[in-house]
């Protein structure tokens, strides 16, 4: 099962503006692709989710729950950036490919080879608290 990318289709569906260029793949992710996508609107990061891994059982599941989390740490003032809701739900769909789709955030992820024992002793305390 192959990725199946309709960026038009999900602009127009989720009210995201029209998108005024061809979206640029963002690297870094190993399970599923990202892409900065500019609308007359905003700007975006999509992830798309490999379509092979969404035809797990939990899977579904298991990114509600997770980004049901970002939103609980970002409202308790964690700096998270969780997914964009529309229709009561992160899940954004298109044609049988799935979206999880959030503002642009200008920034630069830390290395796992850089992080060290302080960096991974706050997240586990931040995730504690709530």
């Amino acid at each position: 099962m192959s990725y199946n990318l309709k960026f038009a289709t999900l602009c127009a569906k989720y009210n995201l503006g029209l998108l005024m260029n061809e979206p640029e793949p963002i690297t870094g992710g190993l399970l599923h692709r990202m892409y900065r996508l500019q609308t007359d609107k905003a700007q975006y990061a999509v992830k798309a989710l490999n379509p092979q891994i969404m035809q797990r059982d939990t899977a579904m599941s298991n990114y509600i729950f997770s980004e049901m989390v970002a939103n609980l740490a970002y409202q308790k003032g964690i700096h998270a950036v969780p997914a964009i809701v529309s229709n009561g739900s992160s899940m954004h769909e298109v044609e049988g490919q799935f979206y999880l789709l959030f503002p642009w955030v200008q920034g630069k992820a830390l290395r796992s080879s850089t992080s060290s024992i302080s960096h991974r002793e706050r997240m586990i305390i931040t995730l504690k608290r709530l």
